[in-house]
């Protein structure tokens, strides 16, 4: 099972991928201003997901915009972002959109918060953070 969270703000997302429990998330981060802030998350994600060779990912977001934009695909969008998250999405893979409420955003809020001291790029965390492990067990499921 795969958890993945995504966080934005003005200015930057986080995300967390966590394979299994035992394994360690992955966190991750760009500049870039909302909405587009939501669609790198899951792009980027989605992306790093496959590289790691996990076939099913529950792709969670509390932007709904977002959500309902990579669902929508009757409507033909002018962002590329969009198109290069179906490719994705069309693997050989079950990718499970769905929209949580903010409260349950705690862990990608917390990675967020982090990202502000942290050097510019991709953080790959064998452990969670300390500020943020407690919020992870709470979060796994089961």
């Amino acid at each position: 099972m795969v958890s993945e969270v995504i966080a934005s703000n003005t200015q930057q997302f986080a995300g967390l991928v966590a394979a299994s429990p035992g394994q360690g998330p992955h966190r991750l981060r760009r500049w870039v201003l909302p909405p587009e802030a939501e669609l790198w998350g899951i792009y980027e994600c989605l992306k790093y997901a496959w590289d790691l060779g996990i076939t099913r990912i529950r792709m969670e977001s509390d932007c709904k915009r977002a959500i309902q934009t990579l669902k929508d695909r009757g409507v033909r969008h002018s962002v590329s972002l969009v198109h290069h998250i179906w490719d994705l999405m069309d693997r050989q893979w079950e990718v499970r959109l769905l929209v949580i409420n903010h409260e349950s955003n705690k862990v990608a809020d917390a990675l967020a918060n982090l990202a502000w001291s942290l050097s510019f790029g991709f953080h790959d965390f064998v452990d969670p953070p300390s500020i943020v492990s407690g919020l992870v067990m709470a979060d796994l499921p089961g």
